[in-house]
């Protein structure tokens, strides 16, 4: 599970440059752009390797719990030689089929819907402190009617000003958020699909990284909002 798409590229290089043995399963667990994947699963092949797409939605304190949900693209035989594995991380298997790069594309799909509840928390959440409702009334609002703990989880993040990464949270940095959106943007455009949701949080996103939030937890784009609306903007001034 590696950071970025150059580090993955580097990382199947050098695996492949040291010979590994036909039959070979290469478990890709980082969120890149399909095409890499599909790139490298052809470039594996013809030295027998299989390369399986497995990405994983979850935070680390949701991974720690089980409550991860892993993706899984490739070739089915792979796919069912690391099926035991995938279940010893997370509570279940999303399979996608015998393509490797409908597993990266699952993933940025899935980063779509969840980078889009913290744009709607972000909104929403301003709109309500701008006419007199606390957070923490909205807070509950969505306990109530959205459960499931990504919503609940950002939710809270935003109402308290949890954006700032630590050991016990580490959460998943604004410019990692930063990759994976701009993969989106990409991925939009190549399929010719329309993402206008996408390019609205890519420019709040920008913005709170000219703020000096680039290092904290990607929810901290609520602060773009928070600026435009003129209320405080804790913990970046």
């Amino acid at each position: 599970m590696l950071y970025d798409d150059a580090n993955l590229e580097q990382a199947m290089e050098e695996f492949m440059a040291a010979g590994p043995q036909k039959g070979t399963i290469f478990v890709n667990c980082a969120t890149v752009y399909p095409l890499l994947t599909q790139n490298l699963a052809q470039k594996a092949e013809k030295a027998g390797v299989t390369v399986l797409s497995c990405p994983i939605f979850g935070r680390p304190d949701a991974i720690a719990a089980h409550k991860g949900l892993c993706v899984s693209g490739g070739p089915e035989g792979a796919r069912q030689r690391a099926k035991p594995l995938l279940d010893a991380i997370g509570q279940g298997i999303l399979d996608v089929g015998d393509e490797a790069k409908a597993g990266a594309a699952m993933k940025l799909v899935g980063n779509f819907f969840i980078v889009s509840i913290i744009e709607l928390l972000a909104e929403g959440m301003t709109l309500a402190e701008k006419n007199g409702v606390q957070r923490q009334h909205v807070v509950q609002f969505i306990e109530t009617l959205f459960p499931g703990h990504i919503f609940k989880g950002y939710a809270n993040s935003v109402a308290n000003d949890k954006f700032v990464r630590t050991k016990a949270d580490p959460g998943f940095p604004l410019i990692g958020g930063l990759k994976d959106v701009g993969h989106m943007q990409q991925l939009g455009k190549d399929s010719g699909a329309s993402m206008p949701v996408v390019d609205i949080i890519m420019q709040h996103m920008r913005q709170v990284q000219e703020m000096g939030g680039g290092d904290f937890d990607w929810s901290a784009m609520a602060l773009a909002l928070r600026k435009k609306a003129h209320l405080s903007v804790s913990p970046l001034g």
